[in-house]
């Protein structure tokens, strides 16, 4: 099982103006599921706050999301815990 530790989310290590940035990306990414705009949805779905740090902790995901979007993937995130 992969383990990232705990600090790597805690909100207190991201400045204050990458929360707004990623508060609007939240918001650009539903108005692109609502709508059915991809563009928008692949625009959005870039993660500011824990991808870059989290990513230290996954054997090849930047190998793996490069080889994803070249493939056509709209995006590529990490998600749980």
């Amino acid at each position: 099982e992969l383990e990232i530790p705990e600090e790597v989310f805690q909100p207190q290590a991201v400045p204050p103006q990458k929360w707004f940035a990623q508060s609007i990306a939240i918001a650009a990414i539903t108005a692109g599921l609502t709508l059915g705009r991809e563009d928008l949805f692949s625009k959005a779905i870039k993660d500011e706050l824990f991808e870059k740090r989290a990513a230290a902790f996954i054997p090849g995901y930047h190998e793996a999301k490069k080889a994803a979007l070249e493939a056509g993937a709209l995006g590529v995130g990490i998600a749980g815990k």
